[in-house]
């Protein structure tokens, strides 16, 4: 019988390491290297841009990061003099800081302008400071401007329901006169004082003002409009109608009867006094003598639009819903075309 060594459990474990240590059969896991993050953070871009004109009064000012950042301290180096209270959101990554003013900005006639800055003090998440804080930026909103703009000569006009032109002397007669006939009135205004690259959204209002000459003749706000019922009828708004049209540079007879221009609804012409007391009253205003003003914003939008197409003109008709009551009795009104002109004010945003 040969002899045997027999090892221990113990010895063969020594064994086994041994082995590994010479590279015997086994292998081992490198160390992991832990490297620290020292590269600081970095302003992408900021929106308005440094320096941008033409601002909408409902910008919020966005700071674009390179990485995710400490967002307490990011909005603690968030300074400015200018937009007042504001509240802060960040997107998901914690990229980029959102402050949206709590009221709006303002628009003057020079524009506003509004300033800031982001200090070096904002981090990243790992303490790193920023690399380029924007040590001013600044911005300037719309400038909002407003021009009278005058009646183009040759537009204005005075027709019968035979299509007759009458003469104007002093005032622009509508509604129906003792022999059952009919009057319309017609004026334009000239847009080429407005600047040429104005974008038609960026008119805030436009409104016509005409002068109704006292005494009114008649009754026209009850005689011109049909019958109502109910107990509602001596509260009911009533105005001369404004119709948006075109019909050139000058007037002829077949206007009486020209289409309004589609898509633009008729609006009234309401005392421009403003309301005073019980709130009912200013419900239910409609056409008086002295001024009196009508929406027409959507119109300039629109012909604006159309600058070419229209001469630069907008141009309005003014009737009532009823042409005549046939009662041989005049009811109508006088709007002024001496003194207290006819007038479309317009303001508008410019960068």
């Amino acid at each position: 019988m040969k002899n045997r060594t027999l090892f221990s459990a113990s010895a063969l474990a020594l064994l086994s390491l041994s082995l590994s240590a010479c590279g015997g059969g086994g292998t081992t896991t490198p160390p992991v290297v832990v490297t620290p993050d020292i590269t600081p953070p970095s302003i992408v871009s900021v929106s308005p841009a440094v320096g941008a004109i033409g601002v909408a009064k409902t910008a919020s000012v966005v700071v674009t990061f390179s990485e995710a950042m400490n967002q307490s301290s990011a909005q603690a180096a968030f300074q400015s003099a200018d937009l007042g209270a504001n509240t802060i959101s960040w997107n998901t990554d914690g990229t980029v800081m959102t402050v949206k003013p709590n009221a709006e900005l303002a628009y003057t006639a020079l524009g506003k302008s509004y300033s800031f800055s982001v200090s070096n003090t904002a981090t990243d998440v790992k303490g790193n400071a920023l690399s380029n804080p924007a040590s001013t930026s600044s911005f300037k909103t719309f400038r909002q401007l407003s021009s009278s703009l005058p009646i183009k000569a040759g537009t204005v006009g005075e027709i019968d329901n035979a299509q007759t032109i009458k003469p104007i002397n002093f005032d622009i007669e509508v509604g129906d006169q003792t022999d059952n006939t009919s009057r319309r009135g017609f004026v334009g205004f000239d847009l080429s004082s407005l600047p040429t690259d104005l974008v038609p959204a960026n008119v805030l209002s436009a409104q016509v003002r005409m002068f109704v000459n006292s005494p009114i003749n008649g009754s026209p706000f009850s005689k011109l409009f049909p019958s109502c019922t109910g107990k509602f009828c001596i509260l009911q708004n009533k105005s001369v109608v404004l119709d948006h049209v075109a019909y050139g540079n000058t007037v002829s007879g077949s206007v009486y009867n020209i289409p309004a221009i589609p898509g633009s609804d008729p609006t009234g012409l309401t005392d421009e006094t403003p309301c005073g007391g019980a709130i009912i009253i200013c419900l239910f205003k409609g056409t008086s003598t002295g001024w009196n003003l009508g929406n027409v914003t959507p119109w300039v939008q629109d012909d604006l639009s159309n600058r070419a197409a229209r001469g630069n003109l907008t141009e309005v008709r003014m009737s009532f819903p009823l042409a005549t009551n046939a009662d041989g009795k005049a009811d109508n009104i006088d709007i002024s075309n001496s003194t207290n002109k006819a007038q479309l004010t317009v303001t508008y945003l410019m960068p």
